[in-house]
């Protein structure tokens, strides 16, 4: 054990993936894939909007990494303690495209 300061986001990703029974593999795979992810974007993850993270996969697979590098890192940020910036990040998204469409719904519009 070490006396290291957690942060709260990473305590509970810890803290659900242990109550869900993750093995220890997968909790080292996923805290990995979120601090790859925090690395990249230089903010917590729970900042994170819809942009941060296509930007993200968008340099993973500049970095070579293969589909299934890059869904084991989705899944990462889906887990237990992540799941709410992607809710964030899911509602923002629906909301930009929902008003990209009025736009272009209003601008075909004859006057």
């Amino acid at each position: 054990m070490t006396d290291r300061a957690i942060s709260p986001l990473r305590r509970r990703l810890i803290e659900d993936m242990t109550v869900r029974g993750f093995t220890p593999a997968t909790q080292r795979g996923y805290l990995r894939a979120v601090a790859d992810f925090t690395g990249f974007f230089g903010r917590p993850p729970d900042q994170a909007d819809a942009e941060d993270l296509r930007r993200y996969q968008v340099h993973m697979r500049s970095q070579g990494a293969t589909a299934t590098s890059m869904n084991a890192a989705v899944s990462a940020l889906r887990a237990p303690g992540c799941e709410e910036a992607l809710d964030l990040c899911s509602d923002r998204c629906a909301a930009d495209e929902n008003a990209a469409r009025t736009r272009h719904r209003d601008s075909v519009k004859s006057p």
